[in-house]
């Protein structure tokens, strides 16, 4: 009896061995799923909060000579238009500035790649859309960029004061940002027509990937209440 109760236990702390080991090497393999499905949650929580609009996976074409703008995640608010790139990264963001075209992915200072400078390219991105939508340099800003990383890393980059309405923030200061640059002056607030104009006119231009599940075609198209 003494014998079996051994094997038990030894069969039991190997199990929770492999099961420890399979945990880890999965949570690597689809920590990049992950962290997108959780960053919707949170943006989609926010979207019923403050009743805006959200629109996922967007993929739109403004000029057949370009690729497609592939954009993450577009929030209409009250007084912006936030156009957001979600980015995971296995380790810390290292860069001369926000407005360098390169930074690197480091660990304990030591290069692991180099990447494009991901708040410049997703600026770059807001731009073009702003621009065809209808604005211009002489108008008030009206569209925000932002990317959005995994919690777990840090940015080791020189901020930028020209850089204004463009930022790089973790999952968990997202909905905090968003808030606060909505009261961070006197901006004119859409009205619901404009509001839904703006959806429809980025509706019709995108092919929308209904990827996690119905609650993402609510958002896509309804505010709260509707």
């Amino acid at each position: 009896m003494q014998t079996f109760i051994y094997v038990l236990i030894g069969t039991l702390a190997i199990i929770f061995v492999v099961a420890l080991i399979l945990g880890f090497l999965l949570s690597h393999k689809y920590a990049d799923s992950i962290f997108k499905y959780l960053l919707w949650r949170k943006l989609y929580s926010l979207v019923q909060d403050k009743d805006y609009f959200l629109i996922n996976n967007l993929n739109i074409s403004i000029d057949k000579n370009q690729a497609p703008l592939k954009i993450s995640h577009l929030i209409i608010g009250d007084k912006y238009i936030y156009v957001i790139a979600s980015r995971y990264y296995e380790s810390d963001l290292k860069g001369e500035s926000y407005s360098s075209q390169n930074w690197e992915v480091v660990s304990n200072d030591v290069s692991l790649r180099k990447i494009s400078n991901p708040m410049w390219f997703n600026e770059q991105r807001t731009i073009m859309l702003a621009k065809y939508l209808g604005w211009d340099e002489t108008k008030p800003p009206l569209f925000v960029s932002i990317v959005v990383t995994n919690n777990k890393i840090d940015y080791k980059i020189r901020k930028d004061d020209n850089i204004k309405f463009s930022y790089i923030c973790h999952k968990s200061e997202v909905k905090k940002l968003i808030k606060n640059i909505e009261k961070m002056d006197n901006h004119v607030v859409f009205d619901n027509s404009r509001m839904e104009h703006i959806v429809n006119q980025l509706y019709d231009l995108s092919k929308v990937n209904n990827y996690y599940d119905e609650k993402n075609k609510y958002s896509i198209m309804n505010k709260k209440g509707k």
